[in-house]
C-alpha cells in the first residue's frame, strides 16, 4: 500500500507522505513420506499457507491505520494414503495450525480529543491544546499481539489414467481461530484522561477468526524422459471467512486484513475507519468514530 495524502475529518493534512512497506520473509515448506507397505503410506508436512509481513516509517500518512503488521500461521500436517486399485490412490490426514499476529498503529489523539466526546476534551489534548496530526509531535501508539490454535483435515484422491498422465484433486478443511492476547496503547501525558474516560487503556484483546476451506486440483502429463508438464488450479473459499479486526475486551476494534482477497467478500467487522475506536456508550461510539480519517 502506498498513500500520499490524507487528512483528518477536521479538514486538517495528514502529514508523511506516501510509504512502501514490503518485506521479506521466510516461507516454510518441508514434506516426509515413508511406505509402510506396497499399497500403504504414511506422510507428514510443514507449511505456511497465510500470512503477510508489512512495516511502515512511524511518520507516514497511514500510519492511523497501520504501521506493523505480521501475522504467520504454519501448518503441521500428519496424513496416510492408501492404494485402492492400480488407477485410483485415495489419502486423508489431521491439520494442526497455530496463527500469530502482532498489529500496530499511531493513534492520532489531536482529532480524537477534538472531536471524541463533543469536543470537551479539545483544550486538553485537541486542537486546542495545540495537538495536531500535521505536525505530529503527540501521537499514540496502539499495538495488539495475539495467538491462537486450531485443529482441521484435508482429503486427497489421485487418478493414475496411463503411464504418463495422472490427475488429483484434494481438500482442506476451514480453520477456526480463537485469537487472545495484549492490546498496549502509548498515550501522550496531555491525553491521559481522556485515553482513561475513553477506555483507550492496556486490556487485553479476543477475536475469532476462520481461515477459508481450499479445493484444488491438478494434472501431470509426462512428454518425455526429461520433459513433464504440471498444472494446479485452487478455489480459495473466501465467502465463508472473517476479516481480521481484533475486537478487545472493552469495544475497541483494530484492524487488519489477513489475506488481500478477503476484501473483495462481505464479512463482519469490516475495517474502514480510523482502526481504533473506544465506545464508553452508543452516543459516545458515535462521537468517538467520528475522529475517524479520509484517505
Amino acid at each position: 500500500m502506498s498513500l500520499n495524502s490524507a487528512s483528518a475529518v477536521t479538514g486538517i493534512p495528514i502529514s508523511g507522505g506516501g510509504g512502501e512497506a514490503g518485506e521479506a520473509a521466510p516461507v516454510p515448506n518441508l514434506y516426509y513420506t515413508r511406505p509402510i507397505t506396497s499399497d500403504f503410506s504414511i506422510g507428514a508436512g510443514i507449511n505456511a499457507p497465510f500470512g503477510l509481513a508489512t512495516e511502515y516509517e512511524s511518520t507516514w500518512a497511514g500510519r492511523y491505520h497501520a504501521l506493523r503488521s505480521d501475522i504467520k500461521a504454519i501448518n503441521y500436517n500428519f496424513a496416510g494414503a492408501y492404494k485402492l486399485s492400480d488407477v485410483l490412490s485415495a489419502g486423508a490426514g489431521i491439520n494442526y495450525q497455530t496463527l500469530k499476529a502482532e498489529l500496530s498503529q499511531a493513534v492520532d489523539f489531536a482529532t480524537l480529543c477534538t472531536v471524541g466526546a463533543g469536543g470537551a476534551f479539545s483544550g486538553a489534548c485537541g486542537l486546542g491544546a495545540g495537538f495536531r496530526p500535521d505536525t505530529n509531535p503527540n501521537d499514540g501508539n496502539a499495538k495488539v499481539t495475539a495467538d491462537s490454535t486450531a485443529w482441521g483435515y484435508n482429503l486427497g484422491l489421485l487418478a493414475q489414467l496411463d503411464n504418463n498422465f495422472r490427475v488429483g484433486a484434494a481438500y482442506r478443511s476451514k480453520m477456526k481461530h480463537s485469537l487472545s492476547g495484549n492490546f498496549d496503547i502509548t498515550t501522550p501525558a496531555n491525553a491521559a484522561t481522556f485515553a482513561g474516560a475513553a477506555r483507550l487503556v492496556n486490556q487485553g484483546a479476543k477475536a475469532d477468526i476462520a481461515l477459508p476451506a481450499t479445493l484444488s486440483f491438478s494434472a501431470y502429463v509426462q512428454l518425455d524422459s526429461q520433459w513433464a508438464l504440471l498444472a494446479d488450479v485452487t478455489r480459495t473459499n473466501w465467502s465463508a471467512s472473517a476479516s481480521g479486526g481484533l475486537p478487545n475486551a472493552n469495544g475497541l476494534s483494530f484492524c487488519a486484513w489477513l489475506e488481500p482477497h478477503a476484501q473483495k467478500k462481505k464479512a463482519p467487522n469490516r475495517c474502514r475507519c480510523s482502526a481504533v475506536t473506544a465506545p464508553a456508550s452508543d452516543a459516545q461510539q458515535k462521537r468517538v468514530r467520528a475522529g475517524g480519517h479520509q484517505a
